[in-house]
């Protein structure tokens, strides 16, 4: 029996919520109410994609006019959180951006939510993030004081050249990581990571910014849909769990930076709809078109790191900004650099191994040694050199699929590394082949003198077990090692 008068539980469904969560209903019950489709005779209003709704009518003032210690210059955007001006500080002349949440909001738990969000984010210091001085009441208003960018933002490119090429996309994803990384070391989530909230500086660099949605990763208790109804941030940007009211932690950030990415390549959001409604239902139950369509000059690697970051549940996806950014590297204009020599060769020698020494054992248990490997291969028979090449066609198999299409063998998976070309591209099946092969024809040459080299024959003239170990051990661990480490 649910007590509908208890603080503690949600009075439609009985779920138990936490003690920092909003009055009234549980996530889950906000969620499907705004899910609802509207009342017959209810007129929907369209939304862009990546919109939520109209934003609020804009403050009714006239430019230059003074607030507070401030002399507000222009209104530069308005969005769900408030509006943002151009101000300039009378103390000072120092030329700063004004948010100021919105009437519509304007609760005393927004109100309250809206300053410690601002004193949140002015933890965050890095170049790659718009600096927040501060929060504060002017006139009754709450404000958040801000740096102006006024090279626009990522939307705006997109939007007046079309989608970005490959590495000036990931280029600026890269910034947006670094910024985002330095916020979640001061225990921030940002929450509402998309085009349109990534500034350009004078510079060209990416800076994140507007963290009116930003909340600390200590208290994640809070909503997409607030309790009296509104819906929060852009659900085409917006992770699943972030929609339905879920904990929250730094992989729904990832999810909105893929799904950046996904725009600033494609020129559209991830999900589309004709209003909110259709669009929180398609973020949370379809997959987003594929990036690797006819006709777009997109990498199938870098497709599938943003489908990845676009997975709907967070194990899905990448753990951490490092990883996330170590993947993206290679599709950066950045030159690539070489991994360290012990890096690349623990990881050289794992693959060398998965490639040649499980098939050498296999066919080794199965025919034997003898048969198999221990003659000199002028006195193999037709039987044993079939075994052979069998072996090495499995070595040279797994080299032409796994480093020439996918750009990494299992081993250099595991070390974090990939093979590519200049343009980003993996090697393709013939360059992969070559750096196989190359190294095998020097372990060939190594082992001539092994293969020339007498030994001498039992009583019975045949080789004894104990020479073809000493054999094997002289003509193929030796010039395996050699090349290796050289």
């Amino acid at each position: 029996m649910t007590d509908p008068d208890d603080p503690r539980k949600c009075p439609r469904c009985g779920a138990r919520m936490a003690a920092a969560a909003p009055d009234s209903l549980c996530p889950a019950c906000l969620l499907s109410g705004a899910l609802e489709p509207p009342p017959h005779g209810t007129r929907t209003i369209p939304v862009e994609p990546g919109e939520i709704g109209a934003p609020p009518p804009p403050e009714p003032r006239r430019f230059p006019c003074n607030l507070g210690g401030y002399r507000l210059l222009d209104q530069l955007g308005s969005g769900g959180m408030g509006t943002v001006f151009e101000a300039e500080e009378r103390a000072t002349g120092r030329r700063v951006a004004l948010k100021m949440l919105g009437r519509q909001l304007d609760s005393p738990e927004m109100r309250q939510r809206f300053l410690r969000e601002g004193r949140l984010a002015a933890r965050v210091n890095h170049p790659n993030s718009l600096y927040v001085f501060g929060s504060e009441e002017i006139e009754g208003r709450p404000v958040i004081t801000m740096e102006i960018a006024a090279g626009g933002t990522l939307q705006d490119r997109v939007k007046a050249h079309g989608p970005l090429p490959v590495a000036e996309a990931v280029d600026a994803i890269l910034d947006v990581i670094a910024g985002l990384e330095s916020a979640a070391a001061e225990g921030v989530l940002h929450r509402d990571i998309k085009p349109s909230n990534c500034f350009i500086g004078p510079d060209g660099r990416v800076k994140v910014g507007d963290y009116g949605l930003s909340v600390s990763t200590l208290t994640r208790t809070d909503t997409f849909v607030t309790a009296h109804g509104k819906i929060m941030g852009t659900p085409a940007y917006a992770s699943p769990e972030q929609l339905r009211g879920d904990t929250l932690d730094v992989r729904a950030d990832i999810y909105s930076v893929g799904a950046t990415l996904y725009t600033l390549l494609t020129d559209r959001a991830p999900f589309e709809g004709d209003n909110a409604v259709q669009v929180v239902a398609n973020a949370v139950n379809q997959p987003p078109r594929p990036l690797n369509e006819p006709g777009k000059e997109i990498p199938p690697a870098l497709a599938q790191v943003v489908m990845r970051c676009l997975a709907k549940e967070p194990d899905g996806r990448f753990a951490d900004y490092r990883s996330l950014r170590h993947t993206l590297l290679p599709f950066s204009s950045a030159e690539p650099q070489p991994a360290p020599l012990k890096v690349r060769a623990a990881a050289g020698w794992m693959d060398y191994l998965i490639a040649f020494l499980v098939p050498y054992v296999v066919l080794t248990l199965a025919v034997g040694a003898e048969r198999f490997h221990f003659q000199p291969f002028f006195e193999r028979t037709l039987a044993s050199a079939r075994y052979y090449f069998a072996f090495l066609a499995f070595g040279f198999l797994y080299f032409a699929i796994t480093e020439g299409i996918w750009g990494a063998g299992l081993g250099k998976r595991l070390k974090g590394l990939r093979v590519i070309r200049r343009n980003g591209r993996p090697p393709g099946v013939g360059r992969a082949l070559l750096r196989v092969v190359l190294p095998l024809a020097s372990i060939e040459v190594l082992r001539v003198p092994f293969l020339l080299a007498t030994i001498a024959p039992s009583a019975s003239g045949e080789i004894t077990s104990t020479q073809a170990w000493v054999y094997t051990i002289a003509s193929n661990v030796f010039p395996w090692v050699a090349v290796l480490l050289t």
